[in-house]
């Protein structure tokens, strides 16, 4: 029998949520889960639905008492977006802010941060991830549309577009396909009028045939209307998905399972297994 959760025995990360009103025992079974998935047991929590983002990250703040970001912030001019969003840190414009950095931390870095509890606490605001990536992409969109628009040709010019070998040949087959045309012209006058003409007939006859399968295709009076199937007609389906360590998407897939625009057969037990199927 396993011995029951205590605080002490939960992961850094979250068991300081006890303070918040989280209840043990979900707190619990949360890490135990974690654990077995390899997940970091706040962000399976996130996932899980049980608790909100703003709901975590506003508890860590309190924790660490320092503020939590809840709208936007200015970020110190020409720093590197991505390294900003790998590493959950971007820096803070001093001359604008009262903190220096923002910090969206997980896992272990929420254990980490807590670990330094005190050190630099009025140095630093904390911000849940969604918030974080939104803010460090408007400050950081020039060089993200930048990026957009040139990564490929830096990093490899050969597969890009704009490459120079790729605007050489374009231009040269373009100059040998108006010489080909002119010279079939010039030489063979009557065999472009034939070939014009039966390019033309083809493309007529492709009209043709669409208008035709656009008329038969159109209802009319005299169409017999067939009858909308009830929900007990409508074939019955199974729908597996293998998981496997993906306490991420998890409750993301099955929302979108149970919205599928479909009669559910046993709802009850459909939810049933559904939970059991999570559960596991």
């Amino acid at each position: 029998m396993q011995a029951p959760e205590t605080r002490n025995s939960l992961p850094t990360e979250i068991g300081f949520l006890v303070e918040a009103g989280v209840d043990l025992d979900m707190l619990g079974w949360a890490a135990r889960r974690a654990r077995y998935q390899g997940v970091g047991a706040d962000e399976l929590l996130i996932a899980e639905g049980l608790i909100t983002e703003d709901f975590y990250y506003r508890a860590l703040a309190r924790r660490l008492n320092c503020p939590c970001l809840e709208g936007a912030a200015t970020l110190a001019p020409g720093f590197d977006y991505r390294a900003a969003l790998r590493a959950s840190v971007a820096r803070a414009d001093p001359s604008r802010e009262a903190f220096d950095w923002v910090l969206s931390p997980r896992g272990r870095q929420v254990a980490e941060l807590l670990a330094l509890y005190g050190v630099a606490r009025h140095r630093i605001a904390i911000c849940p991830p969604k918030k974080f990536s939104a803010l460090v992409r408007e400050a950081g969109r020039r060089a993200l549309a930048d990026d957009a628009a040139f990564a490929l040709s830096r990093a490899e010019p050969r597969l890009s577009a704009c490459a120079p070998q790729l605007r050489w040949s374009n231009f040269f087959f373009i100059i040998a396909s108006i010489g080909l045309i002119a010279g079939v012209m010039a030489v063979w006058r009557n065999v472009f009028d034939i070939v014009s003409l039966i390019l033309s007939s083809l493309f007529y006859g492709g009209i043709y045939v669409r208008l035709c399968a656009t008329a038969a295709s159109s209802p009319n009076a005299s169409t017999p209307k067939t009858r909308p199937l009830r929900d007990a007609e409508l074939p019955t389906y199974t729908i597996i998905a293998p998981m496997r360590r993906e306490a991420a998407v998890a409750a993301q897939f099955v929302a979108a399972l149970r919205a599928l625009d479909y009669p559910a057969l046993g709802s009850k037990l459909t939810k049933r297994r559904i939970a059991a199927i999570t559960a596991r």
